[in-house]
């Protein structure tokens, strides 16, 4: 990507737990880097102009900073349109707007279409591997770099991975690794399903759609016609 934009970055989800940490720090490694970092451009974005100008609020307050000058973009994932503007004003895309097999792909194609990077915290195996299959072509005509488990819940893989390399004996050509579920007092998992009701069943049915996908992707490479519901 050679064009100029608006922005180097622009930080999607900002009012969120996560996003609120992700602002502190990019703040935070600013300050103690001013010589390299005083020219950057980014900005934060969220579907809600108050909510964000609140989380900037409470930042400025902590740090005793000015952030009066921070640009906001509003952007929804139910709205196609604000993405790919918002899309089209930066380098890169740090996404932290989840569940990501609910949220992320609609983040995902605004930046393919407009050749932008993106990063996003999603260790959720169904939604990158589905956005792989999905989206490599695209993003390799488009110039866009698409990179998912950039958060806490991927450096468990990356930590074991790490070590058994260090002890393995022979040359370790790859790993598959396993996740398993243990849910707290019924009253959490109310909670969660309060909050993202269609989830658990969506979660169920991308894992169904991408072993299909997987197995059709598979009989077209060996020419046998596929019949996966």
């Amino acid at each position: 990507m050679t064009e100029k934009r608006e922005f180097d970055l622009v930080i999607f989800g900002a009012t969120g737990y996560t996003g609120f940490f992700m602002v502190r720090e990019l703040l935070q490694v600013i300050a103690e880097n001013p010589a390299e970092y005083s020219s950057l451009k980014w900005a934060v974005a969220g579907r809600n102009l108050t909510k964000l100008n609140e989380t900037l609020a409470k930042l400025a307050q902590e740090l005793n900073v000015n952030l009066s000058k921070v640009d906001k973009i509003k952007a929804d994932v139910g709205d196609a349109d604000s993405l790919l503007k918002m899309a089209e004003k930066t380098l890169l895309i740090v996404n932290v707007v989840g569940p990501f097999q609910l949220y992320g792909k609609q983040v995902v194609d605004a930046c393919v279409r407009s050749g932008t990077h993106h990063i996003d915290i999603s260790g959720e195996s169904t939604y990158i591997e589905s956005s792989q299959i999905e989206y490599d072509a695209k993003a390799q005509e488009s110039g866009s770099l698409i990179i998912s488990t950039c958060g806490w819940d991927s450096i468990p893989n990356d930590v074991g991975v790490d070590f058994l390399k260090k002890h393995f004996e022979g040359k370790l050509h790859s790993v598959e690794s396993f996740m398993r579920f243990h849910f707290g007092p019924k009253e959490t998992l109310a909670r969660f399903n309060r909050h993202t009701p269609s989830y658990p069943t969506t979660l169920a049915t991308g894992e169904r759609t991408l072993n299909c996908t997987k197995k059709c992707s598979l009989k077209s490479f060996l020419k046998v016609e596929c019949h996966c519901l």
